[in-house]
């Protein structure tokens, strides 16, 4: 790749299992949603199964029993966003050498962004808490505009932002 193209290039970076390890607190949160409503927890390991694809998805993995009870999957949601702000602190902690990693990159003279499935709200506060130095040019999470991931809208939105196309774009998560 030659020197102009990368500097007209950027990184996005996923949040949850790429640069912060979160999987302990999205359990905890969860079995905690689970317990209030009388349903079976999860062993944290399990979670590695039902994260990945967005809250709404989570809450459909972890709890099954509310794939046809609409009732029972806004409960598990809400009690779920309930509990996620009291912890989504909680367990959290950058993998090792992300934050040195960050650094080279924007060292590099590289756009740094952030797109998560994690709702927006604590995708920033995560952000801010445990990469307070990096200097990401968008930080996203799902909101009422950005969709869960697959879907490419929110990259290409990145994108746009940053004034660059989407193949200019190296995406790590």
């Amino acid at each position: 790749m030659s020197e102009d193209k990368l500097k007209r290039a950027a990184v996005l970076f996923d949040l949850d299992g790429t640069l912060l390890d979160t999987l302990a607190g999205l359990a905890d949160s969860m079995n905690a949603a689970l317990a209030s409503s009388g349903l079976d927890t999860h062993p944290t390991e399990a979670y590695r199964y039902f994260v990945g694809d967005g809250m709404d998805m989570l809450i459909r993995r972890a709890g099954p029993q509310c794939e046809n009870d609409q009732a029972l999957h806004a409960t598990l949601s809400q009690a779920m966003c309930d509990e996620y702000s009291r912890r989504w602190a909680c367990h959290t902690k950058p993998y090792d050498g992300i934050e040195q990693m960050l650094t080279a990159i924007s060292d590099r003279g590289l756009p740094m962004a952030v797109l998560s499935n994690k709702p927006h709200e604590f995708t920033c506060k995560c952000v801010e808490k445990f990469l307070p130095n990096c200097d990401f040019a968008v930080v996203q999470g799902v909101d009422e505009t950005t969709r869960p991931k697959p879907d490419p809208a929110g990259a290409i939105a990145v994108a746009e932002t940053l004034g660059i196309t989407p193949s200019e774009i190296v995406y790590l998560g």
